[in-house]
């Protein structure tokens, strides 16, 4: 199993198997590596001014027979930076790091993130933003996901090069591969940077919609065909490397019109076409750049050297993925959060569920996509205080969040008159009355907002 970031595999991706297509010509990376993911667990629960964040982490094959790896020291090593080590645990194979914070979130899984409070008499409202990993600036991660092709290709021409021995064979090779599948890779990561801007708002509708403009891109071009349909799903959706290479050799000499021949065989022999592969990259500066970047990350232990784990057929799928499928629902690596707010957000891109009164996240990451983003804004009011002064809760979720700004933005001066205001006051009293009497000296405006939200919170009690 090679465990790097390239490590990738057979994974079924929800709305995008005409899309797959596109990684024809890398089918022998894609079933010659093993598929690992990891599961970063992230348990919220607020508490007043503070948060304790409860970090789960591992890593597991995405096969039926799934095997869950405990992490190397590194990694642990990285995690106990902003954890207290005294209080991580192992629980199984699952490493388990806890703490308490105010404000700024950790970077442990990779991002920034923070959790605000803001109290007053009337409740309090608390807001929990966090973007895991991911590329901010976009013109930047185009550029990224454009160089991520380029290396693809390259790779590639060096392989050509160093392997096709027909000179005419060769130079038609060489012609699709610089220009037609880098200009058409790069399409449709275009396509797919698109998709992952928008798959917030449904993504399965919006993956529906990207599969469909990809595999008309696909089949305009000739990479598929319609009437193939069916044995393109059966050959996706099956482990054997040779049906992947068959269907590799038939495309490549249907689109490029090259007769069959011996020049062209080695397409059609998987085994053959890994090993061929693996020997013409592991001579180029992109896969040394990467060994050693990895062999950084990964310091080798006593018992071997990291670069056996290192696969160079792993480069290719990585810079697939990392070009094309910015937000797939491949999960190589997984972020998933639970925050338990007690009370339904006012505004949120998370799930709610009554139940347990908790919202939560579950999405794929990577340092190439799109940053994933969760985020929930939620009011607790303040039951027994709201009572003792209007006889009812008049004030919760949005409409309190409102009341609760408004108050932590006057100075401290306003603030104790706004709560002297409030001092004597009873269910009884005629609130509209007092409040249309109640002026701060210095801002006479000032209290207008609260006069209205509070006069039309109670009316609305009333009516009620």
């Amino acid at each position: 199993m090679l465990r790097f970031i390239y490590v990738t595999g057979e994974s079924p991706m929800h709305g995008h198997a005409a899309a797959r297509v596109l990684f024809l010509s890398l089918v022998a990376a894609l079933i010659s590596t093993g598929c690992t993911r990891k599961v970063y667990e992230i348990q919220l629960k607020p508490d007043g001014k503070s948060i304790e964040r409860t970090l789960s982490v591992w890593s597991e094959t995405t096969s039926t027979d799934k095997k869950i790896s405990p992490l190397p020291e590194w990694e642990l090593r990285h995690f106990r930076q902003y954890y207290n080590s005294d209080n991580d645990r192992l629980e199984g194979d699952k490493h388990v790091f806890s703490g308490r914070f105010e404000g700024e979130m950790p970077q442990d899984v990779g991002g920034a993130g923070s959790y605000t409070y803001f109290g007053s008499p009337l409740g309090s409202t608390s807001l929990y933003s966090e973007r895991f990993r991911g590329e901010d600036d976009l013109q930047a991660s185009m550029a990224k996901r454009n160089q991520a092709v380029d290396k693809i290709i390259a790779l590639l021409l060096h392989w050509a090069r160093n392997e096709l021995p027909d000179l005419e064979t060769r130079q038609r090779i060489e012609v699709f591969l610089d220009q037609d599948l880098r200009r058409d890779l790069k399409n449709l990561s275009a396509y797919c940077w698109t998709h992952a801007m928008l798959s917030d708002l449904d993504e399965q509708e919006v993956g529906k919609r990207l599969a469909a403009r990809v595999a008309q891109y696909l089949a305009e071009r000739d990479y598929v065909r319609w009437q193939e349909v069916p044995r393109l799903l059966r050959v996706f959706s099956s482990e054997d490397p040779e049906q992947f290479a068959g269907l590799l050799h038939e495309t490549v000499i249907r689109k490029l019109g090259i007769p069959e021949g011996e020049s062209l065989a080695i397409l059609a022999d998987a085994e053959r076409l890994a090993n061929s592969l693996r020997k013409s990259f592991r001579e180029t500066e992109i896969y040394r750049t990467e060994l050693a970047r990895y062999q950084e990350e990964h310091p080798a232990d006593d018992e071997g050297d990291s670069s056996e784990e290192f696969d160079p057929l792993g480069l290719l799928a990585g810079f697939a993925l990392e070009a094309t499928l910015p937000k797939s629902s491949s999960g190589w690596t997984v972020v998933d959060v639970n925050l338990e707010c007690g009370t339904e957000p006012f505004g949120t891109n998370g799930t709610w569920d009554e139940e347990s009164k908790s919202v939560s996240w579950k999405d794929s990451i990577d340092d190439a996509n799109i940053p994933v983003l969760s985020f929930a804004a939620w009011s607790q009011p303040d039951v027994e205080n709201q009572e003792r002064l209007f006889g009812s809760t008049v004030l919760s979720g949005e409409e309190l969040a409102k009341y609760v700004f408004w108050y932590r933005g006057l100075n401290e001066s306003e603030r104790e008159q706004w709560d002297e205001f409030f001092s004597d006051v009873t269910p009884d009293d005629d609130w509209q009355e007092r409040l249309d009497q109640f002026e701060f000296p210095e801002a006479d405006q000032l209290a207008e907002f609260a006069r209205r939200l509070l006069s039309e919170a109670l009316t609305k009690t009333k009516t009620e």
